[in-house]
């Protein structure tokens, strides 16, 4: 009953809501409630996202940050809010905390919980990835792309890979540190295991270094 109470006293009834929501969800796909591959849930988000959002745009930070990319949008969900969830009732039943200090806990409750939810998922984005078929059986480097985002020097950005069917999305960052701008082509050169991504140049680029050669034979 204190569980119950602390849940939906003062703000705690967001977290709440939102978990049994989750909740609810998993209980329908057990049953069978919902016949679509939850796994796919992801892609449609991303792809609506993509259109709008820039590689420097708070946005397309917490994307990266929270593994969207890769982890289902629902499973990442279901673990914020069980979280958030935890963190506001575990304070409120050891605080006894006021309606207002309820409120003011859960800004710092679901960061923390975000925080948690991206270490315990980051080391299965590589399993997502494969159940997904992300990680396709075709040769990545020397392969022409388009920049779905802008790549800033030191930064991270999107392109996509043209091919049948779905093209394929890849992490991408500049060779030599150069702006690349959303919707520009360019040329997959190098693969770096490390930080699993790719690093792009110009075809434009390239195509100048080709014609500098070819004048100076």
């Amino acid at each position: 009953m204190e569980i119950f109470s602390a849940s939906f006293f003062g703000f705690n009834i967001v977290p709440s809501v939102l978990l049994t929501l989750a909740l609810l969800y998993w209980l329908t796909v057990v049953i069978g409630g919902i016949e679509h591959n939850i796994f796919d849930a992801h892609f449609d988000f991303d792809a609506d996202l993509d259109s709008d959002v820039d590689a420097d745009g708070i946005a397309h930070g917490i994307l990266v940050f929270l593994n969207l990319r890769d982890v289902p949008v629902m499973l990442l969900f279901s673990f914020i809010t069980l979280f958030w969830w935890a963190i506001a009732v575990g304070l409120q039943l050891s605080f006894e905390l006021t309606a207002f200090l309820s409120g003011i806990i859960q800004i710092p409750a679901i960061l923390l919980a975000a925080f948690i939810t991206k270490g315990i998922t980051s080391p299965f984005r590589k399993f997502f990835r494969e159940l997904k078929g992300i990680t396709q059986p075709v040769q990545i480097v020397n392969k022409a792309c388009r920049l779905i985002t802008d790549v800033q020097p030191g930064r991270i950005g999107q392109a996509e890979i043209e091919r049948d069917g779905a093209p394929i999305l890849i992490n991408v960052k500049s060779v030599d540190g150069a702006f690349i701008h959303k919707g520009d082509d360019a040329f997959v050169v190098h693969f770096d295991k490390e930080k699993d991504l790719y690093e792009i140049k110009l075809t434009k680029d390239i195509l100048h270094i080709e014609d500098q050669k070819g004048g100076s034979r």
